[in-house]
């Protein structure tokens, strides 16, 4: 299923805030955001 653009960019946009806001572990909230968002689609 392809993804498109929009969502992926919003997706991609909303990891790179939670990394810079999460500084305490930022893999985890990368994970946290893109994985249901991977697994969703």
């Amino acid at each position: 299923m392809e993804i498109p653009k929009e969502l992926e960019r919003k997706a991609r946009s909303r990891a790179i805030l939670s990394m810079k806001f999460a500084s305490d572990s930022p893999k985890l909230s990368y994970a946290e955001l893109t994985l249901p968002y991977v697994f969703k689609n």
